[in-house]
């Protein structure tokens, strides 16, 4: 079948997979990409950081087998997720942009569908749809991650709802974000929010497909999903460090970061979850000390502490019971 070449690009479509330590699963990732049924030319870029597992071993087996769509670099020292991802989309040659992990994959379909719609509507630059998340043993956790969102506010204010595995942007847009907003340049922690953040800023238009389209992995630990405490709260630190770098340049009122109050969120996240509550409250301890963080803890907590360990057990079933009446 002769593939499909749009005039001034050297293919259809550019997919970026970035990986580290990820032999489970990259096979199962550049299958699900390897096996989309369209007609389209296109180039898998894989970039490897530096890798301590059999991944590299196992991309050069698919390099070998595909080596005119897998264009892969192997990192001769880890240069972390973010630098990784900016030098792996800068090789991209194709007029459409996607992205998939090195442990996410695609649903059929996935291609055809999107690159159909962006031929057909020249007026969008991005369409997206649902990701089901499955965890390490391909089992699901929750029904879908994304939707439609209503404005920026959606996304500024409540939080990010584009999975970006399942994202395909037209490359044009993306270098111009790029060029003007120098995200590579920045110390930020994700690279999905800021490109989103600017796209609904500058009123671009998004289309959203109604359906699952990819499979996105929750892993016991990882960026967004990490069992460390301190890691948990660097995550939702940078987010805030993005939104404000926005809010800032587009005139929008934002609250400052509060330390304390986000710290105590994520400690009591996590002290729901685990069975090591002595553990957790030494690292929030050290995660004090690290960071300068003094919790002054209000009256109310006080208040909650008496009614828990100074009053006895029935008054304070009691009181319950008539809070629960009134």
């Amino acid at each position: 079948m002769e593939r499909i070449t749009p005039p001034d690009y050297e293919v259809m479509f550019s997919v970026e997979v970035t990986t580290y330590n990820q032999e489970k699963y990259i096979a199962q990732t550049l299958d699900s990409i390897l096996t989309q049924e369209h007609n389209y030319k296109y180039e898998i870029l894989v970039s490897d950081d530096c890798s301590t597992d059999n991944t590299p071993n196992i991309i050069k087996e698919y390099a070998a087998r595909f080596p005119d769509i897998i264009k892969p670099v192997y990192n001769e020292r880890n240069i972390g997720g973010m630098a990784n991802y900016y030098a792996t989309v800068s090789r991209a040659k194709g007029k459409y942009l996607m992205d998939c992990a090195g442990d996410d994959c695609w649903l059929p379909g996935k291609v055809e569908k999107q690159i159909e719609f962006m031929e057909n509507n020249i007026n969008f630059d991005i369409c997206y749809g649902y990701a089901k998340a499955i965890n390490e043993n391909n089992e699901l956790v929750n029904n879908t991650f994304g939707g439609h969102y209503g404005d920026y506010k959606d996304i500024f204010f409540i939080g990010n709802n584009v999975p970006e595995l399942t994202m395909c942007i037209r490359k044009s847009f993306f270098d111009e974000y790029l060029s003007i907003i120098e995200p590579d340049q920045k110390n930020w922690n994700m690279e999905d929010l800021p490109f989103l953040l600017y796209t609904v800023f500058e009123n671009r238009n998004i289309y959203f497909f109604n359906e699952v389209i990819a499979s996105y992995r929750i892993l016991p630990e990882s960026l967004s999903h990490s069992r460390s405490l301190e890691k948990a709260f660097l995550f939702v630190q940078g987010s805030y460090t993005i939104r404000r770098f926005f809010a800032d340049r587009y005139g929008i009122s934002y609250p400052k970061f509060d330390c304390e109050k986000e710290l105590l969120n994520k400690y009591n996240e996590k002290k729901k979850v685990t069975d090591n509550k002595k553990k957790l409250k030494n690292e929030l301890k050290e995660v004090c000390m690290k960071y300068n963080i003094k919790l002054s803890l209000n009256l109310l907590f006080y208040i909650k502490r008496f009614l828990k360990y100074c009053l006895p057990y029935g008054l304070i079933v009691l009181l319950r019971r008539n809070r629960c009446k009134n």
